[in-house]
């Protein structure tokens, strides 16, 4: 498996460079169908009030952590889908050092 011996060595042996861009691109376009299924199985209404995931997520962590997550969910859900095309694209598919 040529990625992971790549990321366990610390990418220390040449790797080649298409291989890595077709799994950048494949992984990103996975994630892109991902997430936006996330929008149409109830995803941006999933921490609503009234809704059973809101009160489950109060009984399992707390009042004032699923405040958090009820704050936190929806700008996380359209973040994550704009990054992922952007990493099929190859906008910015490395981390700023």
């Amino acid at each position: 498996m040529w990625f992971y011996d790549a990321v366990a060595s610390g990418f220390q042996y040449p790797t080649d460079p298409a291989r890595l861009q077709a799994f950048r691109m494949a992984f990103g376009a996975v994630l892109t169908v991902r997430f936006a299924v996330a929008f149409t199985s109830g995803g941006w209404s999933r921490f609503a009030p009234g809704q059973i995931q809101a009160a489950l997520a109060r009984r399992r962590h707390g009042a004032a952590r699923a405040r958090v997550l009820f704050a936190v969910y929806r700008p996380l859900l359209v973040l994550r889908v704009q990054a992922a095309p952007a990493l099929a694209l190859g906008l910015a598919p490395t981390l700023p050092c």
